[in-house]
């Protein structure tokens, strides 16, 4: 039985997306720009408006694979809250025939990060992801695996912007730390005795 070109066409594409979608998953997570050895936390406490999301899924994940331990028995140091998600899809190109070309997606996380006295040490954020992808009338199954990938890459993007973001300000606050300790250990420094002015005047003429 012979293939039709397009049919032929969409195997290919299913193919492709496929071998995508394995090499991506194999490939793990990692801090772009830093080494493991970089990670300051040992321990984070992570509560989500939706606990079982894809994002806070991934953020777990990616924690655990750092050894990173999540939401402890008696509580973490730091507390990061998500707050909430949103997701969105427009056509950013059409073809020749006016129908949708390319979309592109977008998502939004807003969080909060707390230490442990309660304190605020990253105010209300908001961190997004984006990407576009080719969209194909013709091949909807096709498409519609490219968008889930799509999206999948975009939830990982989310959550490396996040530890990278909690990262630096962990290691901020234990530099601000280490620089106060120094500055309260010389301010109580007893200072040198000064040696007295003018002449010795303990002997009378």
């Amino acid at each position: 039985m012979n293939e039709t070109p397009m049919a032929v066409q969409y195997i290919k594409r299913s193919l492709l997306l496929s071998l995508m979608v394995m090499l991506v998953s194999a490939c793990g997570f990692h801090l772009r720009g830093t080494g493991v050895t970089e990670v300051q936390l040992t321990a984070l406490d992570v509560t989500a408006q939706n606990q079982n999301g894809p994002v806070a899924t991934e953020l777990r994940r990616a924690l655990r694979q750092y050894n990173i331990e999540v939401n402890p028995e008696g509580g973490a140091e730091y507390q990061v809250q998500l707050l909430g998600e949103r997701n969105t899809r427009r056509a950013i190109s059409t073809t020749s025939q006016n129908s949708v070309g390319e979309f592109e997606i977008r998502l939004e996380l807003d969080f909060m990060m707390f230490g442990a006295d309660g304190e605020e040490v990253i105010p209300l954020s908001t961190i997004f992801s984006e990407r576009t992808y080719a969209y194909d009338r013709s091949s909807l199954v096709a498409s519609d695996q490219e968008q889930q990938l799509i999206t999948s890459e975009i939830q990982r993007d989310l959550v490396e912007q996040l530890i990278r973001r909690v990262n630096a300000t962990v290691r901020s606050q234990a530099e601000g730390a280490g620089q106060s300790d120094v500055e309260s250990s010389a301010a109580g420094t007893d200072p040198e005795p000064q040696a007295a002015n003018g002449s010795d005047t303990s002997d009378e003429p």
